[in-house]
């Protein structure tokens, strides 16, 4: 068996969304919140033995915070398929999404919405649970973000916890 090979690409094809995201429902247990999420700019996926079994995906959003811009680099989808877990995979595909976002979009701050028992998978990794609260923009209009929001730092500053109008859809 190879190594995991993490390719990195603007789209996906139809077969890599069947493989990374159609073997079961409500994947991310995300479906009793009702939100509408934004798409992927950016995706990272891994591959073992020419099959996709891993993705991450970042995409780019600037924030105005007290008329100053910030750069975000949203990290989303983050998945492995049940049979290639329990390997560091979905840590290597992250990796690669965090590079991505440091070198290529230049961000100030990573920023993610996951559920809190996720929060143990990324603290390790440099990323911070946020206070907020976040407001996030959906088709009924704005409402509070019900999941954990994390930021990682990737530039020499600090987040300083405060209310946050994101003017984005969650990603």
């Amino acid at each position: 068996m190879e190594a995991l090979k993490v390719i990195t690409r603007t789209s996906l094809s139809q077969p890599e969304k069947d493989t990374l995201f159609r073997w079961g429902e409500d994947l991310w247990d995300n479906d009793r919140y009702g939100l509408t999420w934004r798409g992927t700019d950016v995706h990272f996926v891994g591959y073992e033995d020419n099959e996709p079994v891993a993705h991450a995906g970042a995409c780019l959003h600037t924030l105005r915070v007290n008329g100053d811009k910030m750069r975000l680099g949203g990290l989303n989808s983050v998945i492995t398929i049940p049979k290639a877990r329990s390997k560091g995979y979905g840590g290597l595909v992250v990796e690669a999404a965090e590079i991505h976002m440091r070198n290529a979009m230049g961000v100030d701050f990573g920023m993610l919405f996951c559920h809190p028992e996720l929060e143990a998978f990324y603290s390790p990794r440099g990323w911070q649970t946020i206070q907020g609260p976040v407001v996030i923009d959906q088709p009924d209009g704005p409402r509070d973000s019900p999941h954990t929001v994390m930021v990682l730092p990737c530039k020499d500053q600090e987040w300083t916890n405060r209310p946050i109008t994101l003017g984005s859809m969650p990603w």
